[in-house]
């Protein structure tokens, strides 16, 4: 699951994000550069996962890992679902300004007072779910696993990852068949 909203994120973001104004003062972001920030918020919730997260929650659980393996994947798929839920709320707000602005009918043309770094409100907290359901699932593996089969595991992991993205496509094949125009069939 969390596999198919990282493919989302980088596909469906990147078009959003063609339609909002990516500037920063004077300096211009070439809109290919947005799917850089979920990295860098992997990048800084890891740093702080172990010297912040961990310390305070083993305190709270007293579970020497701060939380159990499958505590961390709950936690990760639920900060996904609210990373979805902000990106639904966000695009059907960029939708409503484009049809009030008149941007509807010119297809990836930036609104230039929209600012596309409301984006990364979703980019962060898809890395927070991201090193959440991650970590938990490795050491998941790692450590429950039997020691001939821990290779499996990660061949696991990395396959669910192409899952995503096969899932990914279907459904957006299923979206763009159903909202295509009848006129253009």
């Amino acid at each position: 699951m969390l596999n198919v909203v990282l493919t989302e994120f980088l596909t469906i973001s990147v078009q959003q994000a063609y339609t909002l104004n990516t500037r920063i003062g004077k300096l211009k972001l070439p809109v290919t550069c947005m799917p850089v920030f979920p990295g860098l918020s992997v990048f800084l919730v890891l740093c702080l996962y172990y010297s912040v997260f961990v310390p305070i929650s083993r305190r709270i659980t007293g579970h020497p890992h701060g939380a159990s393996q499958l505590q961390r994947l709950g936690i990760g798929l639920f900060i996904s679902i609210l990373s979805v839920a902000w990106a639904g709320v966000f695009e059907t707000f960029r939708r409503g300004y484009a049809i009030r602005h008149g941007y509807e009918l010119s297809f990836l043309t930036p609104m230039p007072d929209l600012s596309a770094f409301w984006l990364l409100i979703q980019y962060c907290l898809i890395g927070i779910a991201e090193v959440f359901s991650i970590v938990g699932l490795l050491e998941f593996l790692y450590e429950e696993a039997p020691d001939a089969m821990k290779s499996i595991g990660s061949a696991y992991a990395a396959s669910a990852g192409g899952l995503g993205c096969f899932v990914a496509s279907i459904i957006n094949s299923i979206i763009k068949s159903i909202t295509r125009n009848p006129e253009n069939r």
